[in-house]
């Protein structure tokens, strides 16, 4: 009986031997004749050993400039007193540690989809939980954008409330996403993922995957999962972004008919950036990865093969993109906000010295009112 990945294209196993010890894997004199694994890769039809190895070296540099960018805006709103009172920066911390979280996993997720692909040779343990952490991390990714734009377009249409979204309840919020995305997401794939021995239907070596008698069942819950935390918040979120855009647009052109002081456009002006900013990171990010799934439900449910190289190329597209927007998060984070901005030059040794006490509240207050928060 084979062996099926649920989230991706169905996984074949082949171990690749050499057909004598005298040579080496990888045969660097010779630009024409290539070794017996790289032959035997391309028969798969996927990917080469050298396609892995830029996709490693990518993956490292985004991993780590990833975990520091994100561990850096972090410490510089859990530092700066008045920046962590504010309710929509807990909101960008937890969203920071998600992309940590992602950052870290990102290395294995690498192995699983190339070097492991054909012999997953690391413990169960990893196979158990990298492809539900990667799915844990892109829900909950999604699920604070969301929130952020529904509390934002709530801030616009009913400003006099936008108190009410205190610290306290801002924590309870980013607990409940937590909690739900990680129920949904994460427990159903530990339940079946598994390394895999080889059978008759391989050729040898082993896979992390799930049954093929199991294939079915958890094709349909996957698909259910994703409708509910992928596909209708990615709907939600175009469609509460294009409704903010035109509301933030008939303020900026009422204050401009009814008085001559731009100080309250430029401010519409920032958030108009700053949001442009967030939502093309998130629709760079995740909309590859959104047609790849796609593309997977139409192709299973028409029966259609789906495997071999340009599969391959489509599913590490989306992961690599992924990890470039993880990346820019917290730049763009930085250019909406000019006091957590600010902050971090000083935490990095780079702007004026200015201490916490200095940032006003009363006037990030007032910004709050204008919606130019932190997103």
């Amino acid at each position: 009986m084979g062996t099926f990945n649920p989230f991706c294209q169905p996984l074949y196993i082949v171990d690749i031997r050499m057909e004598n010890s005298s040579m080496s894997l990888i045969n660097y004199s010779s630009t024409v004749e290539t070794t017996t694994l790289e032959r035997d890769v391309w028969k798969m039809g996927n990917f080469s050993w050298s396609d892995a190895v830029i996709c490693s070296v990518f993956v490292g540099i985004m991993t780590v400039f990833g975990i520091v960018s994100n561990l850096t805006t972090i410490a510089v709103i859990v530092k700066t007193s008045k920046l962590k009172s504010l309710p929509f920066n807990a909101l960008i911390a937890s969203l920071c540690v998600s992309d940590i979280i992602a950052s870290c996993n990102s290395p294995l997720m690498l192995y699983w989809k190339t070097f492991g692909y054909y012999r997953y040779q690391l413990p169960e343990f990893f196979c158990k939980v990298t492809l539900p952490i990667n799915s844990w991390t892109n829900t909950s990714t999604i699920q604070h954008i969301l929130a952020f734009m529904l509390i934002r377009l709530g801030a616009i249409s009913y400003p006099h409330r936008l108190k009410e979204f205190t610290l306290r309840r801002a924590k309870i919020l980013i607990t409940v996403i937590w909690i739900v995305t990680f129920i949904g997401n994460s427990c159903f794939p530990m339940w079946f993922l598994r390394v895999h021995g080889a059978d008759e239907k391989s050729f040898t070596g082993t896979a992390c995957a799930t049954d093929k008698a199991k294939w079915p069942i958890v094709r349909k819950v996957s698909y259910v999962r994703q409708t509910f935390f992928l596909y209708i918040p990615m709907i939600l979120i175009v469609t509460s972004t294009l409704l903010l855009i035109r509301l933030l647009i008939i303020r900026r052109n009422k204050k401009q008919q009814e008085k001559n002081d731009n100080s309250d456009v430029n401010k519409e002006n920032a958030a108009l950036i700053q949001l442009s900013f967030i939502v093309a990171s998130f629709l760079i990010g995740y909309l590859p990865d959104f047609g790849f799934r796609i593309t997977l439900m139409i192709t299973n449910s028409m029966g259609i093969e789906f495997r071999g190289r340009g599969p391959w190329l489509f599913s590490m597209l989306s992961h690599l993109v992924q990890r470039v927007t993880e990346c820019l998060n917290p730049i763009f984070y930085n250019l909406g906000s000019s006091h957590l901005r600010e902050a971090t030059k000083q935490f990095l040794g780079f702007g004026e010295e200015v201490n916490a006490s200095s940032i006003k509240l009363s006037e990030m207050q007032k910004n709050n009112q204008h919606t130019n928060v932190s997103v």
